[in-house]
């Protein structure tokens, strides 16, 4: 596994990431194949995190999706979480919503979770 760290602004909060490796693609693969992709989301703010939904890149759709964190779970400032994510074999690039507790939501967009695999999460 590669590590590395990058820090991007995305309205009202920053994400930051560092690798799982493989492909760079936003395209999923012919015959539906899926995949699960371990994902670790800190978080660096100063609000607790009570969800986090995700959208592929690129498809227009306004809809973010289910939770994708476990029922039961919220993360407190300084924490983190791993967990599982599912997605189309080949299709890399996401958009993630974060709702935090009393702090409104967050968009981070365009992450490549095939080359990183762990979300970094905090206030602007």
């Amino acid at each position: 596994m590669r590590k590395g760290f990058l820090a991007a602004a995305a309205l009202g909060g920053c994400i930051a990431l560092a690798g799982c490796g493989g492909g760079g693609g936003n395209n999923a693969a012919a015959g539906g194949a899926e995949v699960t992709t371990q994902l670790t989301l800190t978080n660096g703010s100063g609000k607790t995190i009570l969800r986090l939904s995700a959208r592929p890149r690129g498809t227009g759709s306004e809809s973010w999706g289910r939770n994708l964190l476990p029922a039961t779970a919220a993360i407190p400032p300084s924490g983190n979480l791993q967990f599982s994510f599912t997605h189309p074999a080949g299709q890399c690039r996401y958009d993630f919503l974060v709702d935090r507790d009393q702090a409104g939501t967050a968009e981070m967009l365009d992450r490549n979770i095939c080359e990183q695999a762990e979300l970094y999460h905090r206030d602007n």
